[in-house]
């Protein structure tokens, strides 16, 4: 079941704000790096090693002249622990009204193939002083923002941006 606010926030994107969409082409993508001003990667983190995220974010900015911000939502700072991730999708289940269906895919994730990708490939958890200490190096700040953007409202949303110059 698809959240209603996305549909919301396609549009709201698509009247006031330009969206880089990513082709094949590197000759369009090239054109349009110049215009982007945000970078959002919502519920990726997980899935990026710690040096991935990293060579992620140095990258950016350093590719995206203009770049002022990176939203990075479910960012975890423990060990992911498959009890708690499972609890907190019943619980989402139970808030978006698909309970029934919900606890369905759940038995057929714990004990089919997403089980066995998630033992071949764990998702990964960050450590916090870190990934401070590595944005401090490319002179860029950070802020958490107190409620998680994806729907794991136990993992974090963090704001990156380029510190002031003094």
């Amino acid at each position: 079941m698809e959240p209603a606010n996305s549909k919301i926030l396609e549009k709201k994107l698509a009247e006031n704000h330009r969206v880089l969409q990513v082709t094949n082409s590197k000759e369009n993508i090239a054109a349009e790096c110049s215009e982007v001003r945000s970078l959002c990667l919502l519920s990726v983190s997980q899935y990026l090693s710690v040096e991935g995220l990293k060579e992620l974010i140095d990258s950016a900015y350093k590719d995206f002249e203009n770049l002022h911000l990176i939203v990075i939502s479910d960012i975890m700072f423990f060990k992911p622990l498959v009890a708690l991730d499972a609890f907190v999708y019943i619980i989402n289940a139970i808030r978006y009204g698909y309970l029934f269906k919900g606890i369905e895919k759940l038995v057929k994730m714990l004990f089919g193939n997403y089980k066995k990708i998630r033992e071949s490939m764990p998702l990964t958890s960050y450590d916090k002083n870190d990934l401070e200490y590595f944005l401090k190096t490319l002179q860029l700040q950070h802020t958490r923002i107190k409620k998680n953007l994806g729907i794991n409202f136990h993992r974090n949303t963090i704001v990156i941006f380029k510190a002031k110059q003094s």
